[in-house]
């Protein structure tokens, strides 16, 4: 992802003169999905203190990063290479949470096929 805003980035650059770098910031876990609308358009938003965690991982990732929470760290680990950032304080959590940078894809055998979902 960050690759492609990159490359979308220099061409920004060179015909626009503008800088675009993305943040993005990755938990996993359960959410609740709400209905928000009317008889004539229906939206969802996703609730909950899984998707507050990815906000606030977004909000602490530096621009051009990927931060990952335990729960997206643990879900990914030998998937993808990190780099530790260390325990770091969540607005909102009670506790400083262990993040990681993302900074590669691991390596995957040819045929991979992901673990069933959990839960």
């Amino acid at each position: 992802m960050q690759e492609s805003v990159r490359r979308y980035a220099e061409g920004a650059r060179r015909e626009h003169g503008v800088t675009v770098r993305i943040r993005v910031g990755l938990n996993s876990g359960e959410v609740v999905v709400r209905a928000i609308g009317s008889d004539l358009h229906m939206d969802y938003t996703a609730v909950g203190q899984t998707t507050h965690l990815a906000a606030r991982m977004e909000q602490l990732a530096e621009p051009a990063s990927i931060l990952l929470s335990p729960a997206t760290m643990e879900l990914a680990e030998g998937y993808v290479e990190v780099k530790p950032v260390g325990p770091l304080p969540v607005k909102g959590l009670p506790a400083p949470v262990e993040v990681y940078e993302l900074v590669g894809a691991g390596l995957c055998a040819p045929g991979f096929t992901p673990p069933p979902p959990v839960g």
